[in-house]
């Protein structure tokens, strides 16, 4: 009996000096948190703040982290490995490919070099087209102001027959395109049907000077899962 009543003072007398000593509580559980392609500890709230993805398991961050864009950044004449959001950032141009980059960074050329990024279908199966600037300059002003029948554009193929397009100024009236590093997105009428390749060309008129004149086209096989009729060029 005595040996029990021992035990609970001291049971009591540790219950007392924990809500005497005003003890500080456990720090918020950390998780890890992924950023712009660089994976760190962190709490759900600051990853937030640092605008990143919050992962409780390490494994899925990284295999998040690892399947982010990432690619080459030309800054101050020196090329480096970056993600577009960090490369921007930092006041520089960012390619997707390395030879790219090399090509404009250290050929010293203040061209704008448009490519065709990414040919898809959005969720109603129309050809959705991404094109970017890849150069270290920008795209003159004269691609939105002055409209005439050369004025640069994307143009469309369908099964290598031809379709139909639309001027960068009319689909890209806030110039995203202009800048160096700059994308804008072309998101055209032609519905595809089941299964088509198709090809884009930027800038088939050569209306703008480049460096590069030979990167403007892209093909693309896409498939639709809904059944629809082509339809004719706008």
């Amino acid at each position: 009996m005595k040996k029990r009543f021992q035990w609970l003072v001291a049971l009591a007398a540790a219950a007392w000096l924990l809500i005497g000593s005003n003890a500080a509580p456990l720090a918020a559980w950390e998780g890890w948190c992924c950023r712009d392609g660089a994976l760190f500890a962190a709490t759900p709230e600051v990853c937030k703040e640092k605008g990143g993805v919050w992962f409780a398991n390490k494994d899925e961050a990284e295999k998040y982290c690892q399947a982010q864009p990432s690619g080459w950044c030309c800054l101050n004449g020196v090329i480096v490995a970056a993600t577009p959001v960090l490369c921007k950032e930092k006041g520089g141009a960012w390619f997707a490919t390395q030879v790219e980059a090399e090509r404009c960074c250290r050929s010293g050329e203040k061209l704008p070099d448009l490519v065709i990024r990414d040919i898809m279908l959005d969720r109603n199966c129309q050809v959705v087209v991404t094109v970017a600037n890849t150069g270290l300059g920008s795209v003159p002003d004269t691609v939105w102001t002055v409209h005439a029948p050369t004025s640069c554009s994307v143009y469309l193929y369908i099964n290598d027959q031809k379709w139909g397009g639309k001027t960068v100024w009319n689909f890209d009236p806030g110039k995203l395109l202009q800048p160096a590093g700059g994308t804008a997105r072309y998101a055209s009428s032609l519905l595809v049907s089941a299964e088509a390749k198709i090809t884009a060309v930027i800038d088939p008129t050569g209306d703008v000077t480049e460096a590069d004149e030979d990167n403007n086209k892209l093909s693309k096989k896409v498939k639709c899962a809904v059944a629809a009729e082509p339809t004719p060029p706008r």
